[in-house]
């Protein structure tokens, strides 16, 4: 028989259930099993678990401790984190390089979705799609790679450029994932809105500027130049048909110049500092439109927010996007609601501001987004605001989706550890 291990279920709607569960005595070919380090808490769990109505353990946002690699390219000990996704390499999306569209992923053992996740302490995966964690790298930014993967995608779908003012609405982990990307892409005004007061000020808190000690630098001088994540031996045993896609380096540029690596030796300063926001703003206070229209330039003459990443998925959200972003600007749709949404699409028009949809990100902007992480660009981690065991699961989701007081960005289930709410601090750690 397999070994035991506990795992949440949905019991019902809004409720989750500790329940005792069992390892397979054979793992399937191309499959690993490991032990769950943390999983971090999605927005889009909350419809499953209000529904109740998944069979699946929920959780796709991880970093695994493999136990068993049984016939893929891992190894016992290695830290893993895991592209959720299934793509079937065969459709027209995936032929052109856009697998997060892929025809079946979502239905074809998607993490979390269709496959069990990690709100468990032990999870059976795909080898093919673990990615190796650096050695420099914590298990808690390494589980944040799924959810910064997402704004990688957004940038990308934008044209943010050098010197470009942008806004972000919605100050979730996603807008604030958003918001550093912008910056480090070249905005030179980088601004976010939020309902929440308390959100707000947790964010703005989070943003200040982070850096690293000399010794974290020096330790992080074995990643550059190597490609410690993408392990290329026997990559994609059995699960990838056909054409499977090519794993990236990892390194970035940044970090290969030898100039950079010069000052940081010479100074230990570390890896470069966080990006941090031009402005702050309630999106409950009555003046806000004109707040930004200021902060963005508009003086009645066309002028505004290059681009808008709208991360609430709200009316009120894409009315403000309407109003204060530029004439032949853009609108980045990130935020995702399955519920009917009200535009007026007038506004839109008579500026002529492009409305871009992103959804997910591809199998290569995954591992760039561990390539940002690992190399110093962003610290996913630090929106990272309390940590919980597997019996705290349902009073953090309780917490996070229905207490009006909420201040909470980002919650972290650690599911092998003691079971003992924490706030998370913002340490300094050697591992980035």
């Amino acid at each position: 028989m397999g070994q035991k291990y506990r795992a949440a279920y949905l019991s019902g709607p809004a409720m989750f259930e500790i329940r005792e569960a069992r390892a397979p005595d054979k793992l399937l070919p191309g499959y690993f099993l490991g032990d769950v380090v943390c999983c971090a808490i999605c927005g889009s769990d909350r419809g499953f678990w209000t529904a109740g109505i998944k069979k699946n353990v929920l959780g796709h946002e991880m970093t695994v401790t493999v136990t068993d690699p049984g016939d893929t390219h891992l190894n016992a000990g290695d830290r893993v984190c895991m592209f959720p996704g299934i793509p079937c390499w065969e459709c027209e999306s995936c032929r052109q390089g856009r697998d997060n569209i892929c025809t079946t992923i979502y239905y074809k053992g998607y993490t979390g979705l269709s496959a069990d996740g990690g709100y468990a302490e032990k999870y059976m995966g795909p080898g093919a799609y673990a990615v190796k964690v650096p050695d420099h790298v914590s298990s808690q930014a390494a589980a944040l790679t799924e959810p910064l993967a997402t704004a990688v995608h957004a940038v990308r779908q934008s044209s943010v450029r050098l010197g470009d003012k942008v806004l972000v609405i919605g100050a979730g982990p996603i807008g604030l994932y958003c918001a550093d990307l912008a910056k480090r892409a070249g905005a030179s005004l980088v601004v976010i809105s939020e309902y929440s007061a308390s959100r707000l000020a947790e964010a703005k808190k989070r943003s200040a500027l982070v850096t690293y000690g000399r010794e974290t630098a020096i330790k992080n001088k074995n990643f550059l130049g190597t490609d410690p994540i993408c392990d290329l031996r026997n990559s994609f045993p059995q699960i990838a048909p056909r054409e499977a896609p090519q794993r990236l380096d990892p390194t970035p540029v940044l970090l290969k110049n030898k100039v950079f690596q010069q000052i940081n030796e010479n100074l230990g300063c570390g890896l470069p500092r966080q990006p941090t926001l031009d402005g702050y703003y309630e999106a409950s206070d009555p003046e806000l439109i004109a707040q930004l229209k200021a902060a963005g330039g508009d003086k009645g003459n066309g002028g505004g927010f290059d681009t808008v990443f709208e991360c609430a998925a709200s009316a009120a959200g894409y009315a403000t996007a309407a109003a204060v972003t530029k004439y032949a600007g853009e609108v980045i749709m990130v935020g995702l609601s399955a519920k009917p949404t009200d535009i007026v699409t007038q506004m839109y028009a008579l500026r002529e501001i492009r409305v871009v949809p992103s959804m997910g990100y591809t199998w290569k902007e995954f591992q760039k987004a561990l390539a940002l992480i690992a190399g110093g660009a962003v610290r996913p981690e630090r929106y990272v605001t309390k940590t919980v065991g597997l019996n705290e699961l349902q009073a953090a989701f309780e917490h996070l989706f229905h207490d009006p007081a909420n201040a909470d960005l980002k919650i972290l289930v650690e599911p092998n550890q003691s079971s003992q709410a924490s706030a998370h601090g913002e340490k300094n750690d050697e591992k980035i």
